[in-house]
């Protein structure tokens, strides 16, 4: 029959296709294997539309004036530009911050200082403000005035910080006993970034060690990051070089991007912020884009 004749053709075609389906699917595997770390570099920001600061007082002079500073910290992880509160399109922006909060809240939390102050009643609590803003209203009026924002989904890194003080050298962890994990993580939000910190656990250790990042060894670096989905890192390498004098030089792998930067302060913990804003500076300055 005609039906009988054609049955060899097709079992003949559809073991053709069997026969490449067995060839590209490890191809295809090992495609998509490579490419994970990329599907992994990104994630979603949350937190992009509020802001906390310092408030004078509960006052309706003392609001508005917070509401301000709130909204230049917003505008700032929008659009990934430090300067863009002193810019001449945002100034209408700024002055009109009341009108774009969707949601404030006042709170107070413990002031650090000495133990002296605190018996001879000076103040341990400071007053702070937290603001939500509406995020359709601010989009439109940034896009109004011709800047650029940055959208939710933003690449991250991880951040293999060497600390040399005396002659102890150390690699920051998410627990490391001083402020310099707690002020990464913080600037980090202030500008919209994600930015991770190694465990420095067991597996840590064993893959990197401080000498690795001291030498700027970009291999051993790269895989060590690995375990954290992505291939985009700061490394930071900072020491005292006299009392009250820091330097720091940063260095961001981005993609086939290698870009450094040398800062000083007189503190690590503005050390710490210099990399984070360079970072910041420099992933905004190639994702950002004006709609």
């Amino acid at each position: 029959t005609i039906a009988g004749s054609f049955l060899p053709k097709i079992d003949k075609y559809l073991e053709r296709i069997q026969q490449w389906t067995n060839r590209m699917t490890p191809r295809i595997c090992l495609v998509l294997l490579l490419l994970m770390p990329l599907f992994a570099a990104g994630e979603q920001v949350s937190g992009l539309y509020e802001a906390e600061v310092d408030v004078g007082g509960e006052n309706h002079a003392s609001l508005d004036q917070a509401m301000k500073a709130a909204m230049g910290t917003v505008i700032v992880k929008l659009t990934g530009d430090p300067a863009v509160a002193s810019r001449s399109n945002t100034s209408g922006l700024l002055q009109n911050a009341k009108n774009y909060v969707q949601q404030y809240r006042y709170r107070r939390v413990p002031v650090d200082q000495p133990p002296s102050l605190s018996a001879t009643g000076g103040e341990t609590e400071r007053l702070r403000l937290w603001v939500r803003f509406d995020a359709v209203a601010l989009d439109g009026a940034l896009r109004k005035a011709g800047l650029p924002i940055w959208g939710r989904e933003r690449p991250s890194a991880v951040v293999w910080l060497a600390v040399e003080q005396g002659n102890q050298r150390r690699l920051v962890g998410t627990d490391d006993p001083s402020d310099l994990s707690t002020g990464l993580k913080e600037h980090a939000a202030e500008r919209g970034i994600p930015l991770i910190l190694p465990l420095m656990d067991l597996e840590d250790q064993t893959r990197l060690k401080v000498t690795d990042v001291w030498g700027g060894f970009r291999e051993n670096i790269q895989n060590a990051s690995r375990r954290y989905g992505t291939m985009n890192v700061l490394v930071g390498i900072m020491r005292e070089v006299s009392p009250g004098t820091w330097e720091a030089r940063w260095t961001l792998y981005l993609d086939d991007r290698e870009t450094s930067w040398s800062s000083m302060a007189q503190t690590p913990g503005i050390l710490a912020k210099a990399g984070v804003d360079g970072a910041a500076n420099i992933l905004a300055e190639r994702f950002a884009r004006t709609e």
